[in-house]
């Protein structure tokens, strides 16, 4: 997992599987303590900088979003490159 989405798009696949029972609900529990572990050394991470003072970069926060970005300046930059052609 590179980022927050796709820790979240796992944690969701895990519960469709809990409910379809193609794992059973101690493999889910272990897979949600991991989860839960992973969240809180980042809140660590977050208290760190905050506590020095410092704004805090976290890619595994910030990659989705400036994968989102990247998107969006595409397809804006399509827009206007569609235009100047008109």
């Amino acid at each position: 997992m590179n980022n927050i989405e796709e820790l979240r798009e796992h944690a969701i696949q895990t519960l469709k599987k809990l409910e379809s029972k193609e794992i059973d609900m101690a493999e889910a529990g272990v897979t949600a303590k991991l989860y839960e572990s992973l969240m809180s050394s980042l809140k660590t991470e977050m208290e760190y900088h905050k506590m020095l003072g410092h704004l805090p970069r976290i890619k595994f926060l910030e990659a989705a979003t400036y994968e989102l970005k990247a998107e969006k300046k595409l397809e804006v930059d399509k827009k206007l490159i569609g235009k100047r052609n008109e």
